[in-house]
């Protein structure tokens, strides 16, 4: 198997981040000791956070509500249950300098990592990562992240049925599609799941497709998920497994690395969620997260 993940959280110190006019909260776990090594009591989350995007470069350090959004990334990620530590992980020192002024735990990696995966992996080998059995990545422009779509990720991966070894290889989550522009968007993912909730096919395009040609999402008897992007992973299949896997022809051709662990015979288990965080891929995003979060306050 690829390894069992620990449980139970226990919160022992705590910093206070200042910029004008907010605060956030950064919290530390507590560790356990058996046999005198010192073990961490949940899963290492560690979030990806490239400086130079193209469609919104600098995006980690732009002001939400007066928090850089990767401070609020980290620390909605820490506020899991099933988290003992979060990181960031990037390419740039200005995002390492945020981070660590406020306290927190900062990796740097290589500027030539193709996509968030690699990029934990990497902070993963240099951090270290024998105390953890699981490691999630949790996107960086999520700053909204809810702390129970990252303990449902990690427990969809260490929970098991009666007579299995293990549950499965990686834990992901999804929400049901609900609008038909979301189906039809190529930049929304979709995914189909077996009776046991392990994801058969991820896909760009609108699956499964009906034969007739028209959509109905209220009253047709398929299920349409979207798939959100925090993955839980065993540390084994992360460090050892994936670095082996040529990307596949589906992944080349769909762009989604998931696709090539699917081809390899890894097993994705998907739990359901009611309702997507708001991500951040444009300055136009970010604005209605703003107007979003006056809205909540008034």
């Amino acid at each position: 198997g690829w390894g069992n993940s620990g449980s139970g959280l226990t919160w022992v110190k705590e910093r206070l981040y200042r910029s004008p006019g907010s605060f956030l909260w950064l919290a530390w776990p507590s560790t356990r000791t058996l046999h005198g090594q010192q073990l961490m009591t949940g899963a290492l989350v560690v979030i990806p956070a490239r400086y130079g995007s193209t469609r919104f470069p600098g995006k980690p350090l732009k002001l939400l509500a007066g928090v850089p959004m990767i401070l609020r990334t980290l620390h909605n990620a820490q506020r899991a249950r099933k988290a003992a530590e979060a990181i960031v992980a990037t390419d740039d020192e200005r995002i390492v300098d945020v981070v660590r002024a406020a306290g927190g735990l900062a990796v740097m990696t290589s500027p030539d990592c193709s996509n968030g995966t690699k990029r934990v992996l990497e902070a993963v080998q240099r951090f270290g990562s024998d105390p953890y059995d699981v490691i999630v990545n949790v996107q960086g422009d999520e700053p909204l992240i809810n702390p129970d779509h990252v303990d449902l990720a990690v427990s969809v991966l260490t929970e098991t049925n009666h007579g299995e070894a293990k549950s499965a290889d990686v834990g992901t989550i999804a929400v049901r599609i609900a609008a038909e522009e979301d189906l039809t968007n190529p930049n929304t993912v979709k995914c189909v799941v077996n009776a046991r909730n392990e994801a058969m096919y991820f896909s760009r395009a609108p699956i499964p497709s009906m034969r007739s040609g028209k959509i109905d999402l209220k009253h047709g008897r398929a299920r349409y998920l979207r798939h959100l992007g925090i993955y839980a992973f065993r540390r084994e299949f992360l460090t050892e497994a994936i670095p082996e896997m040529a990307p596949s022809d589906l992944e080349m051709t769909e762009m989604l690395e998931q696709l090539t662990w699917l081809y390899f015979g890894a097993k994705i288990k998907v739990g359901l969620v009611n309702q997507a965080a708001h991500g951040v891929d444009t300055q136009e995003d970010l604005e209605k997260l703003e107007e979003h979060l006056s809205f909540r306050k008034t």
